[in-house]
């Protein structure tokens, strides 16, 4: 699966004010939710 990326030259892209604010504020991450049905596991808990 090739590369498919384009080089920002900030100094003319609009939203490079954006970036820098968030660039090292925030550090990367993500979420995962999931349903899980729990019925058995809460009766042996019981």
């Amino acid at each position: 699966m090739p590369n498919n990326y384009q080089i920002i030259d900030e100094k003319t892209w609009e939203r490079a004010m954006h970036c820098m604010v968030f660039r090292n504020s925030v550090e990367p991450a993500f979420c995962v939710t999931f349903e899980a049905d729990i019925t058995n596991f809460k009766r042996k808990v019981k």
